[in-house]
């Protein structure tokens, strides 16, 4: 039985990661973590806002004391398997930011390290979007 359940668990990470690819590789049980460059480190997390539909990227210091206080578990957790729910609490979380101009949307794009056999490059492609009004960030 024990044995099963191990089989089960590991086929069902592994589909995880094959399926949807919000789950990186080496999150998903470690199966294909020394295979694949889609590695926690090598995710990004862009933030927009949506200004009178011109949109313009956020910076967001992870390296500031409110980053560590407020924003780096659901960073991290967006991060690493970036679903619509993980997604949406980064959002409500990033409605703490002073910014200087109120913007009308949030977007929070997080975007994997892919590499290109045929051409030898390296490359970024959406793993996951989100889009919110602003004002729900603030509740």
């Amino acid at each position: 039985m024990p044995c099963v359940l191990l089989i089960l668990v590991a086929l069902s990470q592994i589909y995880i990661t094959q399926t949807n690819g919000l789950l990186t590789p080496a999150k998903g049980g470690g199966f294909g973590m020394f295979s694949t460059v889609d590695k926690l480190n090598n995710r990004v997390v862009i933030v927009s806002g949506v200004f009178d539909k011109r949109e313009v990227k956020i910076k967001v210091n992870t390296n500031d004391p409110f980053f560590k206080k407020f924003l780096e578990k659901e960073w991290q957790k967006a991060r690493a398997y970036p679903s619509n729910s993980n997604l949406r609490e980064l959002g409500k979380t990033l409605g703490k930011l002073k910014l200087s101009k109120t913007p009308d949307y949030i977007k929070i794009q997080v975007k994997k390290c892919v590499f290109d056999n045929q051409t030898a490059s390296i490359a970024y492609e959406t793993v996951n979007e989100l889009s919110m009004p602003y004002r729900q960030t603030r509740k």
